[in-house]
């Protein structure tokens, strides 16, 4: 059967597609249980081509979807919205596996959420950017992981800083999670100097 169907298509492919389409609509319960049945048998095998069909078109793929969004935004994350809310652990899972596979856009996006209050029209953004850099550098000299840290919290709870040059430092990643919102007063204030032989240290030191 499966030979006569390729033969028929062969000879006249506008009257296959028709047929095949005309089949589909008259026998849509036979049709959905085969699919299923299908997809239950060969899960692994349809994951795998789709990984790959999405590897090897991936640019096209990125363009078509950005063709859509253009045309329609809000239909588009409408529905982004509307898959997120049915499929919190799909979302949750692919959130895990980007942050692991780009732990410093994952760093990056985080503070720029985090800064997205405190964000000041006057914020030099390449003084940001160079402290940044300089918390990358520390951290390959030092061996450790070291984090830009706000000298006065976004979210403190007597009062907030900015997210402006002024207020940030490179510290250790573990002063920075020992630190949390709390000011310079009630926490030993670390500074940095990547002249120095130590690329931080407390006043105590």
């Amino acid at each position: 059967m499966a030979a006569r169907s390729r033969e028929g298509y062969a000879r006249d492919p506008g009257k296959a597609a028709d047929e095949q389409r005309k089949y589909r609509a008259e026998n849509k319960v036979k049709v959905q249980l085969s699919a299923s049945v299908y997809r239950e048998r060969n899960k692994e095998q349809i994951s795998e081509y789709g990984r790959t069909y999405n590897k090897v078109n991936s640019a096209r793929l990125s363009a078509i979807s950005k063709e859509n969004y253009a045309r329609n935004p809000e239909k588009y994350l409408s529905a982004a919205k509307k898959w997120a809310q049915e499929n919190p652990d799909k979302v949750l899972a692919k959130g895990r596996r980007w942050g692991k596979a780009n732990p410093d856009k994952l760093l990056a996006k985080c503070a720029r959420r985090r800064a997205r209050l405190a964000s000041t029209p006057w914020a030099n953004k390449k003084e940001i950017a160079e402290i940044f850099s300089t918390a990358r550098k520390m951290a390959k000299l030092q061996g450790v992981a070291i984090e830009v840290d706000h000298i006065f919290p976004l979210h403190g709870a007597t009062c907030s800083g900015l997210h402006v040059a002024a207020n940030l430092q490179p510290i250790a990643a573990a002063e920075n999670r020992s630190k949390k919102n709390k000011l310079p007063g009630q926490f030993a204030e670390l500074l940095w100097d990547p002249t120095g032989p130590d690329v931080y240290h407390s006043p105590t030191q």
